[in-house]
């Protein structure tokens, strides 16, 4: 019962009310006034399948290519998918991703326009996108968002929450001292919940927040045992603050794109045998870095865009954890 309060007290702290429009309402009002030649002209049957039309062609296969490998099955940065249309309108953590007929509300618009340099902007790994497909996904939005559904934005199957080393997939016992911890971190500004009803695992992310990350925050997240996902992206977590992470043997995921983390930084990860994914876009880290990797064996995905090392530091890792996905951005 404790934990369920404490749940709905940190859930506030993650939901962004914003009113949606049904898709075509924007469309529809624009022609209430219109002529009948007007209203014959934009017919909405043929507008419904010039939208269908643009969707498969253009928006789908976008998707596919920029997005789906951070935002699909498999992998939920921010905890959003965009393989649906429900989902963008769910969105993750920072509210709904897409408000039909209104691409100035809708964050994955906000986000692809944002400066290449911004740590916020999407994708962000890889190139982004061109004024072209920028356009593109604005005309999509203004359009209604139109998404046949019977047409599935990638098609891998759905991932499996599988055991950590043996822990059992709801997590660790809960204790008191993780609950007062994740309280005190959620009442910070940061994010910190669960990653799902049916688990104790936790999420916890400081990369939407003004919060600075202090030593008491990093004190705070070593008593919580079930840590799962973490961001520290675009915070100013130091070196010496990774050491506090060192114990946090069930963390999965560990965002750090756009710190100051250097090697020397990396050292301190070394015992994270758990680690599946790991973001360092946009650190200064280098190939001698990527030794403190090695030990690293269930690490799959490693992000190392705008970062110092080289294809030939990246392809050493990858003889030593066959098994990782690294991508250098090119």
């Amino acid at each position: 019962m404790q934990w369920q309060k404490m749940l709905n007290s940190v859930a506030l702290v993650c939901l962004v009310s914003v009113g949606l429009n049904a898709p075509g309402l924007a469309a529809q009002q624009a022609g209430d006034g219109d002529s009948p030649s007007q209203q014959q002209e934009h017919d909405p049957q043929q507008q419904a399948g010039e939208g269908v039309d643009f969707f498969i062609g253009t928006i789908k296969p976008l998707l596919e290519r920029t997005c789906l490998d951070c935002h699909g099955p498999d992998d939920q940065q921010g905890r959003l998918r965009v393989d649906s249309l429900q989902s963008l309108l769910d969105g993750g953590i920072s509210g709904p991703s897409v408000v039909p007929g209104k691409p100035e509300e809708s964050l994955i618009y906000e986000r692809i326009i944002l400066p290449p340099d911004d740590f916020m902007v999407m994708p962000a790994t890889g190139e982004p996108l061109t004024e072209e497909e920028q356009q593109q996904i604005r005309q999509w939005i203004e359009q209604g968002a139109i998404w046949p559904a019977d047409v599935i934005v990638g098609s891998p199957p759905a991932p499996e929450m599988d055991d950590v080393a043996g822990v059992e997939v709801a997590g660790v016992e809960v204790t008191e001292d993780e609950i007062a911890a994740m309280n005190q971190v959620a009442s910070s500004g940061a994010i910190a919940m669960r990653l799902a009803q049916s688990t104790n695992w936790l999420c916890v992310d400081f990369s939407l927040t003004d919060t600075e990350v202090s030593e008491e925050h990093l004190g705070l997240l070593e008593k919580m045992p079930n840590l799962y996902e973490l961001s520290l992206a675009g915070t100013a977590i130091t070196d010496a603050g990774l050491a506090r992470l060192s114990g946090a043997t069930n963390l999965r995921r560990l965002s750090l794109q756009n710190t100051v983390i250097t090697d020397a930084g990396l050292e301190h990860l070394a015992t994270l045998h758990n680690l599946r994914y790991l973001n360092l876009y946009g650190t200064p880290v280098t190939d001698q870095g990527l030794k403190h990797l090695e030990s690293l064996s269930a690490l799959e995905r490693l992000y190392l865009w705008q970062t110092e090392v080289t294809e030939q530091g990246a392809a050493q890792l990858k003889e030593a954890v066959p098994g990782v996905d690294i991508n250098l951005g090119n």
